[in-house]
């Protein structure tokens, strides 16, 4: 009997999360669930009751940072720091735990300044060097399986391959910072289209610093010098775009970062670094979470912003060298329905 009841409630509660592997509760707990069946539940920490708190220490030693260049979460919410100033990519479980590190010793194809970094869909892991724009991809294991340098059309090489993303097919998107424009290759790296020009109307772009691509497929691109976000097809036709300059709630001052969660809420740093801005897919404006200062005065500069599947937004302090996490609760405070709308302009 006791047992049949467990299964009922099983059953409900998988029904009442369709579609979904976790469940955030009222009181902010995350309750993951697996068909097999097996469920646990994650209970915030009395910091997380901030609207940030440090996830992994800044330091040299097994589990500390000298300089955090990147970062990108995994489908199993591993979370990949890239650390420049040690030449090698660190492994962390949610949980913050150091798990292992890629690129570190003599024969590993270890870029030497890694920065932006992202997982195609086969566990591939492409690793871009900040110091000449040579991607290195590895396996998710750490082996090293090649080294890429992209090309135009032409032949030649980027000058100057600013930010990447890989959308959920596999294909790889390269932004050519310095000419405007954005390469589409696909899983095998090979160049399938190119589109994009500088200009300031729709579809134009001014030197734009990152990208991010969404759950059809479509690349959203954070055109900071025209300060706004332009959103396009797969196939390099103009959608939408959003966001005015300036440095008030809804504006956009130098966007710099750019990430999306599973429920389509855009989130968006600029060059200071000092906020964080929430939009929706279609562009408006839904609240934003500042980032002044911390318990010590300092201040903080965000970068490469993520989510993981749980909702939970991971920043780089570049000021602090350490990551920042965000609880989907404190998200979600920072986003109420009632806060005043921006509206984006769409596309034909």
């Amino acid at each position: 009997m006791r047992s049949g009841l467990l299964s009922l409630v099983f059953l409900v509660f998988t029904l009442s999360v369709q579609g979904r592997d976790y469940y955030i509760t009222p009181n902010g707990e995350t309750v993951y669930y697996h068909p097999f069946p097996r469920i646990f539940t994650y209970r915030p920490s009395p910091e997380e009751t901030s609207d940030y708190t440090p996830f992994i220490p800044h330091g040299q030693g097994r589990e500390g940072l000298k300089e955090p260049s990147g970062l990108f979460i995994d489908r199993t919410s591993r979370l990949y720091v890239s650390d420049a100033g040690q030449g090698e990519v660190r492994v962390y479980s949610i949980m913050g735990r150091f798990l292992f590190r890629i690129g570190k010793g003599p024969g590993t194809g270890v870029p030497g300044r890694p920065g932006p970094l992202a997982l195609n869909p086969f566990g591939d892991l492409y690793i871009r060097d900040r110091e000449n724009g040579v991607f290195h991809v590895f396996d998710f294991t750490g082996r090293p399986l090649a080294t890429w340098e992209p090309r135009d059309g032409e032949g030649k090489r980027l000058e100057s391959p600013s930010a990447f993303c890989i959308s959920p097919g596999g294909d790889i998107f390269v932004v050519d910072g310095e000419k405007s424009k954005i390469h589409r290759y696909s899983h095998k790296r090979e160049l399938l289209l190119t589109f994009g020009s500088f200009g300031t109307g729709p579809g134009e772009l001014n030197h734009p610093l990152a990208l991010a691509s969404g759950r059809e497929g479509e690349i959203y691109v954070a055109d900071t010098r025209n300060h706004r976000i332009q959103v396009f097809r797969p196939d390099g036709c103009f959608l939408r775009l959003f966001g005015f300059p300036g440095r008030r709630a809804g504006e956009l001052f130098f966007p710099h970062g750019l990430a999306l969660d599973g429920e389509g809420r855009v989130a968006v740093t600029d060059l200071e670094g000092r906020r964080i801005q929430f939009f929706t897919r279609r562009g408006f404006f839904l609240g934003s979470l500042s980032l002044s200062e911390k318990e010590d005065s300092s201040g903080i500069r965000a970068g490469f912003p993520v989510f993981d599947a749980a909702g939970s937004l991971y920043i780089i302090d570049g000021m602090g060298r350490e990551v920042l996490k965000i609880p989907p609760q404190k998200i979600v405070e920072h986003t109420r329905s009632d806060n005043k709308l921006s509206g984006g302009r769409e596309g034909k």
